[in-house]
């Protein structure tokens, strides 16, 4: 198996392709069924997690936001997620 960076690469360039392909509605839902969906069906499990899993948790959520809304370099990203 590749080294995780290079699949992470991977994996985002093949959704900034498909967000070109896309409404900005459409893509939104589909980036919510990918990943906002997951992270709900494992709520549970996540009680009592170390702390670098959590952060890898938000590095996805913070792609996904990142994906969706198209902010500046400058801008913050975690307003956009509430």
């Amino acid at each position: 198996m590749g080294n995780r960076t290079e699949i992470d690469a991977a994996n985002g360039w093949q959704l900034r392709t498909i967000r070109r392909l896309l409404s900005h509605s459409v893509f939104q839902s589909f980036i919510a069924a990918l990943v906002l969906t997951k992270l709900d069906f494992s709520n549970a499990t996540l009680a009592g997690i170390q702390l670098f899993q959590l952060y890898r948790l938000q590095a996805v959520m913070n792609a996904a936001a990142h994906l969706v809304f198209q902010p500046s370099p400058r801008e913050h990203i975690t307003p956009l997620l509430y």
